[in-house]
């Protein structure tokens, strides 16, 4: 199945100027607004009821008219938005909001006629990509709260993309489609995120800790995506026993791939210091272990196709030193637990084995001396992420 349509020559090359005529004489007013997508310049946004410029409701007019005839379906406009990105930019891996349930995308503008950035568009589970090489003028709509999508490094020295968001008109973003409507900034964009009590404790303890829901599915499936990819992280390969750093390849213990998070590279940094914070937090609520260091962040994958597992261990190397003493083990899943059979966390703290939650985004926390064992997946694929906290010798 196809993930994005495309509507060839929907806009002339005489809309297309005149829209960009339009977003750059905003920018010469200093009416464009900060955009963390496309770096210091920016964008400009309006939203349905609030549009202000014809052009730009003659666009999203004709762009509803042939969605909603392909699509066979009504469809609710919610907002438009051009936006300039710069030589250099990268459009980081997400999945939108709500409020994006269709999105059309037009380049309408560029510096180099010749250049051609691609978007991605993938499967929630990234086991499907597909490629769109935008022509001018051209749009091509995907369903950007469903599917990921990512842009790399733009190797040109600007270029215009036009946004025209929809959902469908019975479904179930019209409550929040409603709220944006009523106001009065037209300016202002606010994510289609629940504002909900926070809960004072979001732990369990039972030999170890949880933290429900410590990562989002955007958040999941970038580490995933990322830990593929071998540019944040070292390239996939066998995980080793005893310490991946020290210890040997012995498949009749660990059955793995694992690459690693380079600790060094700026990307990384939200990571680690989302990973970090959450750690010290639960140390002090729960272990109250003397810590100092998050040693790696290992990316896991256990597929079926050879039963990926790692039979009973501990995290504690056979041979430490005085001052580099694992003492805090985590695991973060990262695969929905409908995608896979098998792989189960069993931690070895009682006589019978602890399950521990299959949820995505839980975040598991456990000492690094209690037996733990990934049993054999045997359909799908499991990953997760998972790391080590270390500190001076037990006293």
């Amino acid at each position: 199945m196809k993930l994005f349509r495309t509507f060839d020559n929907l806009f002339t090359e005489e809309e297309c100027k005149e829209l960009s005529d339009f977003y750059f004489n905003k920018k010469k007013n200093k009416e464009v607004v900060r955009d963390d997508q496309s770096g210091p310049l920016a964008s400009v946004r309006q939203m349905a009821g609030k549009i202000t410029e014809p052009a730009l409701q003659r666009a999203a007019d004709k762009a509803k008219e042939v969605l909603s005839e392909r699509l066979k379906k009504d469809l609710r406009f919610t907002y438009i938005h051009i936006r300039e990105y710069q030589r250099g930019s990268i459009l980081e891996w997400h999945v939108d909001n709500g409020l994006h349930q269709h999105t059309m995308d037009v380049c309408i503008a560029k510096a180099n006629p010749d250049t051609v950035w691609p978007l991605y568009v993938s499967t929630p589970d990234d086991a499907q990509i597909e490629t769109i090489e935008m022509d001018m003028g051209s749009g091509y709509h995907f369903e950007g709260c469903h599917n990921p999508h990512w842009r790399n490094k733009l190797e040109d020295d600007w270029q215009l993309q036009l946004f025209i968001h929809f959902i469908d008109a019975d479904g179930r973003y019209v409550e929040t489609a409603d709220d944006l409507e009523k106001r009065k900034d037209s300016s202002t964009f606010i994510a289609d995120e629940a504002i909900k009590p926070w809960p004072l404790t979001r732990y369990t303890w039972n030999q170890y800790a949880v933290i429900p829901s410590a990562f989002n599915l955007d958040e999941c499936m970038g580490i995933i995506r990322e830990g593929k990819a071998g540019i944040r992280t070292t390239h996939l390969r066998k995980g080793k026993t005893d310490g991946d750093k020290i210890g040997v390849q012995d498949l009749s213990v660990r059955n793995s791939e694992v690459s690693f998070f380079i600790t060094d590279n700026p990307r990384n940094v939200p990571l680690f210091s989302k990973i970090t914070e959450i750690i010290v937090n639960a140390n002090l609520n729960f272990f109250n272990y003397d810590i100092y260091d998050l040693e790696a962040l290992q990316f896991t994958t256990y597929p079926e196709g050879y039963n990926g597992f790692y039979s009973k261990h501990v995290d504690t190397h056979a041979v430490s030193s005085a001052t580099n003493v694992r003492k805090l083990s985590f695991s973060l899943q990262l695969s929905s637990p409908d995608s896979y059979e098998g792989g189960d966390l069993l931690l070895w703290a009682e006589k019978e084995p602890i399950v521990a939650p299959k949820n995505r985004g839980d975040l598991i926390i456990f000492p690094s001396y209690v037996m733990h064992e990934v049993t054999p997946v045997t359909g799908g694929l499991r990953s997760s992420l998972v790391g080590w906290v270390t500190g001076p010798a037990w006293k």
